[in-house]
């Protein structure tokens, strides 16, 4: 599998089956090398943590902020890197939900699905 170490933009997004992606535009995730992250809006740095990734396919991610908003929260997640250049995630928003059990965002939940194209440098 690639590595996700990189900057990447957000291509699609939905939040409670409801596409959000107009909304993120200006929303950057970039993934270091250490496992760290920090997410940029309009190339403002508003959060930063640790990412814990899982083997597998379908893999399991934790991500924990050490800044920002989410200071101290942990969310899990699942992700798939098809290729070099797609990463897709599915986070639960819901602090004290489970991992997402798949890569979809029904209507009603927390559950933030996300489709990242890598940024070239």
């Amino acid at each position: 599998m690639p590595q996700p170490y990189g900057q990447w933009s957000i291509e699609k997004a939905e939040l409670g089956g409801a596409d959000i992606t107009a909304s993120l535009h200006d929303y950057i995730l970039e993934i270091h090398d250490g496992n760290g992250f920090v997410v940029y809006v309009q190339q403002k740095r508003v959060d930063a943590g640790n990412l814990l990734f899982a083997n597998g396919n379908g893999d399991a991610l934790d991500i924990t902020s050490t800044e920002g908003p989410g200071k101290g929260n942990t969310l899990k997640a699942i992700y798939q890197q098809p290729d070099a250049v797609t990463l897709i995630i599915c986070y639960n928003l819901d602090l004290a939900g489970a991992r997402p059990a798949a890569f979809h965002s029904p209507q009603g939940t927390k559950l933030f699905f996300v489709t990242y194209k890598k940024r070239s440098k």
